[in-house]
Formats: structure tokens, C-alpha cells, sequence
């Protein structure tokens, strides 16, 4: 997943077009432009996370809606599977597309869960050309977080995903500790399991991977090891 890549050739487009697409989450009736692109998708789906025009809205009531959109999605992907169908390339992709979505919507709710907020990727943003959300900063930098990773090892993204180690690896930890003296380590803590990575994104990729109710439970939590 090139997520860098991914979010780079789009983001300009996405605050240009603000306007045109943000929409209130009240309106269910959302207008979405045939084969639109990735950063078009993203100002529509934003509705799910858009609480700005609301005084009473709460991470809780971000979360439901998650979880609700998630399971409608989960039946309708049940029910092809149910009559023997096959995904074809532009629904393989809408896959693709699904799991970046909800790479960024697991972020989110982490960065308002640690700062007690209740903002999208667009809160607080007043010129549209030129500036950026905290959340957006703090995205920026876990994906130079991410590529550092890459560029140290010298491995390609799906590999960069797959660098964690379980917290009962002494060896292992001890290893990643020395290749990565500089920069926050971070643990997963997830069911019964805990995992150590420098990158925050492949603690978020675990649980989809490994997470059946993505958006039904929150039943995870992500602690910095390193205090700066």
C-alpha cells in the first residue's frame, strides 16, 4: 500500500475542492460524480467523520457511525460471496480503496481519542489553499514515520506493513531498538496480543488485517514507548 504516494498526488485537490464536496452529515442524500477520484471520494466520505456543525456530537456518535457504515458494507460483500459471485478488477480496487479509507478513518479516531477531540481532517481550517488540520500534520508525519522504515531496511511498502514484532520477541525489539534509536516505538494493544513498531500506520494496517469488526468494537489501544 503506497499510502505516500497515494495521499500526495491527491491532497491538493481535496482542499481545492472542499467546498464543492464537504457535505453535512444530517443530508442523506449526498451527490457523487460517476468514477470519481480517490480525493473526491474522500470529501464525500468525510460525512461520516464531519461533526463541525454540531455541538452535541461525540467520539462515540463518530464511532456508531462507522461502525454502522461498516456493517452495511460487510453484508453486502456476505451476500456476493453467499451466491458463489467473484469480485471483478474495478470492485478489487474498490477494495483497495475501502482499506486506505479505513486506514485513515482508524487514525482519526486515535488522534481524537489521545486529544479528546472531535474534528475531522478539515476542522479548523481556514484557508483552504494554504493550511492544514493538526490531524492532517500528525498523518503527514506518520507517513514520513512509515517511509523512514523503508528506506532503512531498503524494502518495498507491503514488507514496510509486516515490521512489527510481538512484545514477548526480546531479540527482536532489542534489534528494531538499534535500527531505529531516533523516533517514537509504538505498542498495540489488542485483544490479547501486543505488538512493537516504529510506525503507528502498521499498528493501524494490523488491526485491519487481523480485526473482523473493524468499526463494531473498539477493543484496541496504541501507547508511545518512547517519551520525548
Amino acid at each position: 500500500m503506497n499510502l505516500d504516494l497515494y495521499i500526495k498526488e491527491n491532497l491538493d485537490e481535496i482542499i481545492n475542492n472542499q467546498k464543492e464536496y464537504i457535505t453535512n452529515p444530517k443530508d442523506k442524500k449526498i451527490k457523487v460524480k460517476k468514477n470519481v477520484s480517490w480525493k473526491e471520494e474522500n470529501i464525500i466520505n468525510s460525512k461520516i467523520l464531519d461533526t463541525s456543525n454540531e455541538d452535541i456530537t461525540t467520539i462515540e456518535d463518530i464511532q456508531d457511525e462507522l461502525m454502522e457504515e461498516h456493517r452495511l458494507k460487510k453484508e453486502e460483500k456476505e451476500y456476493l460471496n453467499s451466491i458463489g459471485e467473484y469480485y471483478s478488477d474495478e470492485e478489487k480496487e474498490e477494495n483497495i480503496t475501502e482499506q486506505k479509507f479505513n486506514l485513515l478513518n482508524l487514525f482519526l479516531m486515535h488522534y481524537n481519542e489521545k486529544f479528546n477531540k472531535c474534528e475531522n481532517y478539515f476542522s479548523n481550517i481556514k484557508n483552504i489553499e494554504k493550511d492544514t488540520s493538526t490531524s492532517m500534520e500528525l498523518l503527514f508525519e506518520a507517513i514520513i514515520e512509515f517511509k523512514k522504515i523503508g528506506s532503512t531496511l531498503k524494502i518495498e511498502n507491503d514488507e514496510i506493513m509486516k515490521y512489527y514484532k510481538d512484545d514477548t520477541d526480546n531479540d527482536g525489539i532489542d534489534k528494531m531498538i538499534k535500527e531505529f534509536p531516533e523516533g517514537q516505538l509504538y505498542c498495540l494493544d489488542y485483544l490479547n496480543k501486543r505488538i512493537i513498531s516504529p510506525s503507528i500506520l502498521i499498528c493501524l494496517n494490523y488491526l485491519i488485517v487481523f480485526k473482523k469488526d473493524l468499526f463494531e468494537k473498539k477493543d484496541w489501544n496504541i501507547f508511545n514507548l518512547r517519551d520525548y
